[in-house]
């Protein structure tokens, strides 16, 4: 397992999995009971598949980050009028 890539995220384990990456073996998180780690291959492609991943979650974050400042609320009317 040293040379696979391992996997915290379900939710990333199965876009992988969507993406034609199979599991390669799994095993209980230590640190949490109730989660497992998910082993893919060792590959260039997974890796660029990780990356795209993590810059379209930190795009969603910063986005609602930026909607829960208030960023946009021009574009609705004061009904307080």
């Amino acid at each position: 397992m040293k040379n696979n890539i391992a996997v915290y995220s379900s939710k990333l384990a199965k876009i992988l999995c969507n993406k034609g990456y199979p599991i390669i073996d799994l095993a209980i998180n230590k640190t949490n009971n109730k989660s497992l780690i998910f082993f893919f291959e060792n590959r260039e492609e997974i890796w660029q598949a990780i990356k795209e991943y993590e810059t379209i979650t930190k795009q969603y974050k910063q986005t609602i980050s930026e909607q829960l400042k208030g960023g946009n609320l021009d574009e609705y009317e004061n009904i307080s009028k």
